[in-house]
């Protein structure tokens, strides 16, 4: 099922895209800065293609990979927890694509506010997966005292799933709270969060 809504979101990005080209402006913004503001603007087939294109090299990827590295058996568990992450990451970049388009037709899209409660509910859905995943070679939080003790592993996941739940939390709730001050709280939150994950997985590598 979560194959099929994989590529279900590649899919219908591009047709969004195809649909609304027309009407888009010939320059078109792309970034915005921490306020909300445009800080880039780009040709509109830069815009309307390139979260498409990437989405759609992302999902190839996922695909290719597995079939290249030698893995032991077949893990359902395992297949289905990296098909999340696809599928979350690929809603991710799907909500940021229609939200810059959406923002490029004059709707009323809010930037400073659909960045963070995505992004935050992407943390959400990373911080639920990771304490599930087993040693692994192919997703997770490959140390090399991670990879030697399934101990360490399981003790470095679990806590690093409740760092991201808790980053993704704040994230969404400044987004809620104060969208003019939502991004430098998100970019603080995603810094934290790599710096206290890596920070556990180094002190207990004991």
């Amino acid at each position: 099922m979560q194959r099929h809504v994989s590529i279900a979101l590649v899919a219908l990005s591009w047709i969004f895209s195809v649909i609304v080209f027309a009407r888009l402006p010939d320059r078109m913004a792309t970034h915005y800065d921490l306020t909300g503001n445009p800080a880039r603007w780009d040709p509109k087939v830069i815009g309307a293609y390139l979260l498409p294109v990437l989405m759609l090299l992302m999902w190839a990827a996922a695909r290719w990979r597995p079939r290249v590295i030698a893995v032991e058996g077949r893990d359902d568990d395992l297949e289905n927890l990296r098909e999340l992450i696809l599928t979350s990451l690929l809603a991710f970049l799907a909500l940021m694509h229609v939200g810059i388009l959406g923002a490029a037709l004059n709707w009323n899209v809010s930037l400073p506010q659909l960045l963070p409660l995505g992004l935050g509910a992407l943390f959400l859905m990373i911080g639920h997966v990771l304490p599930r995943l087993r040693q692994s070679g192919l997703i997770g939080i490959r140390t090399r005292f991670t990879l030697r003790s399934e101990r360490v592993w399981e003790r470095t996941h679990r806590v690093a799933g409740a760092i991201m739940t808790a980053a993704g939390s704040v994230m969404i709730a400044a987004g809620l709270v104060d969208t003019g001050r939502a991004m430098p709280v998100v970019i603080v939150a995603a810094l934290a969060s790599a710096l206290a994950t890596a920070g556990y997985a180094y002190r207990a590598r004991g």
